[in-house]
């Protein structure tokens, strides 16, 4: 099933992204909030690219406003963006396949019924790994800042334009070092999943600044489990390990020396496929210290929270404590 389109979308799975979380009206091109104190009540939401822009601007957490998207028309917004076939591949070549992702997209595809409903938080660039999510029978909602072929409306992660329990899944990869409020946003994915909805959520630990100002996160295994703890762990672990995180640190040094950001980008390429081959010899519990990025699967279960004390049980890494024979 093809990506859903905002007009795919029914009415009752739409909230206004304001505090009242008002139900949306759709009055041609306008889009309207139905709860009377919200600014949106009589101003419609700007569109960009056909796409509408379903953000609360103003509000805390917040880092976009109306005049971004007013003057970016025909532009890129805030970071540089290539899409294409070319763009595509040449991207899988510099950095390569996740066999993690694969598997855990994979898993995640199984466990959902024909027609499920899925979110995809981040989705302007389609992650690598993700393959199957867009080919599979699945009914595929999209949403990034900017507009691209993989969006279906702008939206802010801080703040989910969708009714409590909306989705059977949500994946989110590459996106949650990008936020200002890492939490809030996992608890909008909570409250946007159904009772036994899934989440599945990939974030860098040992890599360097990407994006620019947008980049403010980063997260060990144990600290992207506590950061989803109102989720039952399914299957969680480093994603890529100290030797790809290697690469990054190469890139950035040739970038450093030479000013330059396309020989950085080329050591990184042609170190990288030995980088692969020397983590597949370090053990799992040295992975878990050192990974490149950590992923975590996970199923909303109602009541559920992991408690301080567990987060010390679950570190499996190669510090963890032997019990005394």
């Amino acid at each position: 099933m093809p990506l859903l389109r905002f007009e795919d979308l029914p009415d009752e799975m739409l909230r206004c992204p304001c505090r009242e979380h008002g139900p949306l009206v759709r009055h041609g091109d306008r889009i309207l909030c139905r709860a009377q104190t919200c600014r949106f009540a009589e101003v419609s939401f700007p569109q960009i690219h056909s796409r509408p822009v379903l953000m609360p601007f103003g509000r805390e957490a917040t880092l976009f406003n109306a005049a971004d998207y007013a003057t970016a028309l025909d532009q890129d917004l805030f970071v540089e963006r290539r899409e294409g076939r070319l763009a595509g591949r040449l991207r899988k070549l510099i950095y390569g396949r996740s066999r993690h992702t694969r598997e855990n997209v994979d898993r995640l595809c199984d466990m959902l019924p024909a027609g499920a409903q899925v979110l995809v938080v981040g989705s302007g660039t389609r992650g690598v790994g993700m393959e199957r999510l867009w080919t599979a029978d699945l009914a595929v909602t999209g949403i990034d800042v900017y507009p691209s072929s993989s969006v279906t409306l702008l939206a802010d992660g801080h703040h989910l334009p969708f009714a409590d329990g909306s989705f059977d899944a949500v994946i989110i990869q590459a996106v949650l070092e990008h936020v200002l409020e890492p939490a809030q946003v996992v608890a909008e994915l909570h409250r946007v999943l159904k009772d036994t909805g899934l989440v599945y959520a990939e974030t860098p630990f040992m890599q360097q600044v990407h994006e620019g100002a947008y980049d403010f996160q980063r997260f060990t295994v144990s600290g992207h489990r506590w950061l989803f703890r109102e989720f039952r762990a399914l299957h969680s672990g480093p994603n890529r390990g100290p030797a790809v995180g290697f690469c990054w640190a190469l890139k950035y040094l040739t970038w450093g020396l030479l000013r330059s950001r396309v020989a950085g980008t080329l050591v990184y390429a042609a170190s990288y496929p030995v980088a692969r081959l020397l983590d597949r010899l370090v053990p799992q519990r040295f992975r878990v210290d050192s990974a490149s990025g950590v992923f975590f699967l996970g199923r909303k279960e109602a009541g559920y929270a992991l408690r301080p004390e567990e987060i010390l049980d679950f570190y499996r890494g190669a510090q963890r404590r032997q019990p005394a024979d």
